[in-house]
């Protein structure tokens, strides 16, 4: 074990013993000895320029002198403020090469990065830190991830390059399915979306749409019944995690508009204008509303001592966070019980993500509910069960806490989407999008037909291809 981190966006290993890495993918970077350790922050975002993280760096032969990738938007849905960076551990040095992408490397003088579907090679001298003249084209056609902002390359010093070509496949389809497998409804191929969400009155869905060409993130509603789409939020900032009202009149989303992601909410009537709701120095993102429409929970997250936390504030009256789950791990995807009692949410306290829940508004003990592991909690309609995601596939929790005090009944399979015939699914938890409180419909993204992978290629003596 090196060092503990929320969530891995990359790590480079220098020649002076010392790893850099983010230790979230909502941080800046930081440095830890190749023996373990508590690790060091070495970059800090800036909120000027809208920075929301730090991720993939790689060392130079020196040891001192790192790339890393700069992202000033969601998701990459791209901005002119993206940009590979250059800074040293001692923190003499931290500034921006050129704007980009993707992640970068350097060998044999060159720096090597995505410009739109083609691997670059730009000349870079060492001494200077600066580039020089004009980028060349290594490779077309790249896997290359706009979700992550990562292509699929690696470079050897020397001269030895290996990448991943595209592969070819099916765009993701966005569906409902019933708790047997057979699908119910289907609501296209959006380009790129991170989390979509039901109504509670099963008529709409939500989602949060990236657009590559606009290189922004808006909220649209989907018409279950009419298949029509419409534009909900229409800011020039990422607005994204839509959750409903319990009545279904309202959503509550999260906006980069002010810099760090603060929390909105909307009627969906659209009569009039979002209202923020709350305004902080970190990352917050909705998790529920309860059902007597009271609170609002949600994630913080970037505190360097807590990390990720769970809050609750209050929809009526002075709006005033309270510290629901706040310790020196990393809480989230917290979900009210129907009758308002309970919270079931995630925690890496055990060394990965497991399901617990604890009484609400507390304070009071915890129950753990997953034991191999456990996700993206979510209540069945009468508070006697609770559904989470392991290993790809919805689990089931009998669950009774309809005392003062809670247990943990049976846990069962509940659904496995690689048993859906004619689909391929990239199992995990990406691929569930909500479950409906009775748990009969299941909204998931899809890709019909089989996806053909791409071969890996391998390149000798590349820097000679690019003399030429």
């Amino acid at each position: 074990t090196i060092c503990d981190i929320v969530t891995p966006r990359g790590a480079s290993w220098g020649k002076n013993g010392k790893i850099v890495l983010p230790i979230d993918q909502i941080t800046g970077l930081s440095m830890v000895p190749e023996s373990g350790g508590i690790p060091v922050t070495l970059t800090t975002l800036d909120t000027v320029r809208k920075e929301q993280t730090h991720r993939y760096p790689y060392f130079l032969p020196d040891g001192i002198h790192f790339l890393y990738f700069s992202r000033t938007t969601a998701s990459g849905s791209g901005s002119a403020l993206d940009a590979i960076c250059i800074a040293s551990v001692d923190g003499n040095m931290n500034k921006r090469l050129i704007t980009g992408i993707s992640n970068a490397a350097y060998a044999n003088g060159h720096i090597l990065y995505m410009r739109e579907n083609t691997l670059m090679a730009h000349a870079f001298d060492p001494d200077a830190m600066e580039l020089e003249g004009d980028p060349l084209p290594l490779a077309e056609s790249i896997d290359f991830s706009t979700r992550y902002s990562v292509a699929s390359f690696t470079v050897s010093q020397n001269g030895v390059l290996v990448y991943l070509g595209k592969s070819s496949s099916a765009i993701p389809e966005l569906a409902m399915f019933n708790a047997d497998g057979s699908r119910s409804a289907s609501f296209g191929k959006p380009e790129i979306f991170v989390s979509a969400a039901v109504s509670p009155d099963m008529r709409t869905v939500a989602m949060d749409l990236y657009e590559i060409s606009a290189r922004n993130a808006d909220i649209w509603l989907m018409d279950i019944t009419r298949g029509v789409k419409t534009r909900f939020t229409f800011d020039g900032s990422v607005d994204a995690y839509p959750v409903w009202s319990p009545d279904s009149r309202r959503i509550a989303f999260s906006s980069n508009r002010y810099g760090r992601y603060d929390l909105f909410e909307k009627n969906t009537n659209g009569a009039e204008d979002e209202k923020l709701i709350l305004s902080t120095p970190f990352l917050k993102t909705p998790n529920d509303w309860s059902r007597d429409g009271k609170y609002l929970l949600f994630t913080s997250a970037g505190d360097p001592i807590t990390k990720s936390d769970l809050f609750a504030i209050p929809m009526t009256g002075e709006k005033v966070p309270i510290a629901f789950v706040r310790t020196e791990f990393s809480e989230g995807a917290g979900a009210f019980s129907p009758d308002g009692k309970w919270v079931a949410y995630q925690s890496n306290e055990s060394g990965k993500n497991e399901v617990y829940v604890r009484p609400f508004p507390g304070p009071g003990a915890k129950w753990q509910v997953s034991t191999n592991g456990g996700n993206a909690p979510r209540w069945h309609e009468n508070s006697r069960g609770i559904y989470y995601l392991a290993g790809g596939k919805l689990m089931y929790a009998e669950v009774n806490g309809s005392g003062s005090s809670f247990t943990v009944g049976k846990v069962r399979q509940y659904f496995d989407p690689t048993a859906i015939a004619g689909f391929n699914l990239n199992v995990g938890n990406g691929t569930f999008r909500h479950i409906s409180p009775d748990g009969r419909s299941i909204l998931l993204s899809v890709s019909k037909g089989l996806q053909a992978t791409a071969p890996l290629t391998l390149v000798t003596n590349w820097p000679a291809t690019v003399k030429k």
